[in-house]
Formats: C-alpha cells, sequence, structure tokens
C-alpha cells in the first residue's frame, strides 16, 4: 500500500507492507470511510496455490502513516548483484556434485510446494557437469537473467534399445532467478513444456 497525504499530489516514498510475508496474497482491494483504511485481498493457505482465504483489515489513517515512517532494511544494488552471483554459483557447483538437495533447496517456494525432494532428485538426468563460468547477470528488480556457459557430457547408457553417449562440450544457459524474502531462488522451468510453478 502506497499513502498519499494530500490526496494523490505527493506520495509517502515507502510502499507498507499489509499481508503476512509468508504468504502470496492476491487481487487486493482498497477503500476509506470516516478516518479509516478498509484492505481485503485473497491469500493462498500455502506456495501450493490450491486453497484460498478472504482477508479483511482496518488501519486508522495515522497508523497507516506510522507503518509508512518505519525504517525499511534496504539492500544495495551492488550488494543484490553479489548474493546473486554467490547464488547462482553455489547451485552449478551443487550440479557438478550431483548435491541434489542443495539445488532444489534453491529452486524457488512455488515449485518446492509442489514438487518433494525425492521426486525432484528421482528426475534428474545422466548429465555429468564438469565446470561452469557465470557470464552475466542482469537484474530488474527483483527479478534476475544470469547467463552462464556449463561443460558437461552424457556417459554411455541405453534408450530405446540403444546404446548412446554425449561427448564432453560447452554449453550456454539462461536461468530466471528470483528474489524473494532476501534470497535469490531459481524460477524451475520445465525443460520439455517450458511450464513454471510462478505466474506474475
Amino acid at each position: 500500500m502506497k499513502l498519499s497525504p494530500d490526496r494523490g499530489k505527493t506520495w509517502v516514498r515507502r510502499d507498507i507492507p499489509v499481508s503476512d510475508r509468508e504468504t502470496y496474497a492476491i487481487r487486493p482491494r482498497i477503500s476509506s470511510h470516516q478516518g479509516n483504511i478498509y484492505l481485503a485481498w485473497h491469500q493462498y493457505r500455502s506456495d501450493e496455490k490450491k486453497a484460498v482465504d478472504t482477508v479483511l483489515m482496518k488501519l486508522a489513517w495515522d497508523e497507516a502513516f506510522r507503518m509508512a515512517k518505519e525504517e525499511e532494511k534496504i539492500i544495495s544494488p551492488k550488494e543484490k548483484k553479489r548474493l546473486l552471483i554467490e547464488t547462482a554459483s553455489l547451485y552449478w557447483d551443487a550440479m557438478i556434485n550431483k548435491d541434489h538437495k542443495t539445488t532444489y533447496e534453491l529452486h524457488d517456494p512455488f515449485f518446492r510446494a509442489r514438487i518433494p525432494l525425492d521426486y525432484y532428485s528421482s528426475r534428474r538426468g545422466p548429465m555429468v557437469y564438469h565446470q561452469y563460468e557465470i557470464l552475466d547477470a542482469e537484474i530488474k528488480g527483483n527479478e534476475a537473467l544470469v547467463k552462464a556457459s556449463v561443460r558437461y557430457e552424457i556417459p554411455s547408457f541405453r534408450i530405446m534399445g540403444r546404446e548412446t553417449s554425449v561427448p564432453l562440450k560447452d554449453f550456454p544457459i539462461e536461468d530466471t532467478w528470483l528474489f524473494i524474502d532476501g534470497k535469490w531462488h531459481r524460477k524451475f522451468v520445465d525443460a520439455m513444456s517450458g511450464g513454471s510453478a510462478v505466474k506474475y
């Protein structure tokens, strides 16, 4: 929520968070009456986004402006990018080491709410990663595009009765990362369908 002390001529700098940080809020509505602000929104009960509750809130104007004056923890663009590179590197280090638990936990919470760790681990392919290089990281708000070069191979395996393999090769990869609650998470995108659990 953003407030104006003069009916829209100027606006306070800080957006006021009113919904619970642990929930996913949608379809907000706002109105005012006799010195109070009335807000309503829907929020999912979990990141699975299956069940929705309606939330109602009443705020006095002076209380709302007090909230707007509270100190907000700001992360600098430089620190935000440092965290992004650090997290993306952690992800690829874990891919090289076949640390499925770490790569799973670095994915977005909406994917993890739908897919359990054991299923995710069982669906990892035969690719063997050897090294990576982060080439570029571009941040726009709370979304980032990370470009990397990954060296991998696929050892000999059988498919449809035929033995095949992929020799060592370098491959360019572009990943979308999302900044959620102070941490970067890799947006899971299905390699076959292009589908994702995140809609925005």
